[in-house]
């Protein structure tokens, strides 16, 4: 984790599913223009859930590494 003045990056864990799945759906048209057809069921709170369970592990396995980027004080 690192912690700055104006952001917070960290790896995902599992208590960011919902934020994630907020920031799916709030960007999703935008998204669209860019990224493969996603299936419904990628803007619902259990396949956010276990996308970062998979990330999870990966980053414990040394496989990928996903981040997140939060604003602080903002």
């Amino acid at each position: 984790m690192i912690l700055s003045e104006n952001i917070l990056l960290k790896p995902f864990i599992l208590s960011d599913a919902n934020n994630l799945l907020h920031f799916q759906l709030r960007n999703k048209e935008f998204f669209k223009k860019f990224s493969m057809m996603r299936p419904d069921k990628y803007y619902s709170f259990e396949h956010q859930r276990s996308l970062i369970i998979k990330w999870e592990n990966n980053f414990e396995n040394e496989i990928e590494y996903q981040f997140v980027i939060f604003l602080v004080n903002s």
